[in-house]
């Protein structure tokens, strides 16, 4: 197997084990070791030590109904990283986001990840905050949970009474 689809394959095992909660496979692609860097100050950032934390990390942004849609895998010579533009719905709020998740290779499993956020001055804000007693009236909160702000690379969608998108550029 050529280095490239070594990486192609691990990328790809690692968005499904993401998507379908399949920590078993996460597991088997990872250096135990691995760490997991992600910006901002939501309950996501930081940095992720070991497997056990990284699979937390995981699960917990599963548990915000993310949707990760892989737009390119880009190859490096010491690992790869996945352009991807994750989305979410929840009532008529969206969050569509770009961001690159470069993964470094150890012996052929990851042994580093590191998240680029396009907006990292509100990558705490437009993540998973943690908010848990925020107003529900407010249009920059998600279910009392998720605060969305938008730059310009996200965008908070609401249809119309059409039902064609607005985008909105989130200023309140």
């Amino acid at each position: 197997m050529s280095a490239e689809s070594m990486k192609q394959e691990l990328g790809e095992k690692f968005l499904i084990a993401l998507r379908t909660h399949d920590w078993d496979l996460m597991r088997t692609i990872m250096d135990p070791d691995v760490v997991w860097s992600l910006p901002g100050s939501s309950r996501i950032s930081g940095e992720a030590h070991g497997v056990d934390a990284v699979i937390a990390r995981c699960q917990l942004i599963t548990s915000y109904g993310l949707n990760f849609g892989l737009k390119h895998v880009l190859y490096g010579q010491l690992g790869f990283a996945l352009s991807l533009n994750n989305t979410a719905q929840r009532g008529d709020i969206a969050l569509d986001e770009h961001l690159a998740t470069v993964c470094s290779l150890r012996e052929e499993k990851i042994s580093r990840i590191d998240t680029y956020l396009s907006d990292v001055p509100n990558g705490g804000e437009h993540m998973i905050n943690g908010v848990v007693n925020a107003p529900q009236h407010n249009d920059r909160v998600w279910s009392g949970r998720m605060v969305l702000a938008a730059p310009a690379s996200i965008r908070l969608r609401r249809p119309d009474a059409q039902g064609t998108t607005n985008h909105s550029d989130a200023q309140s």
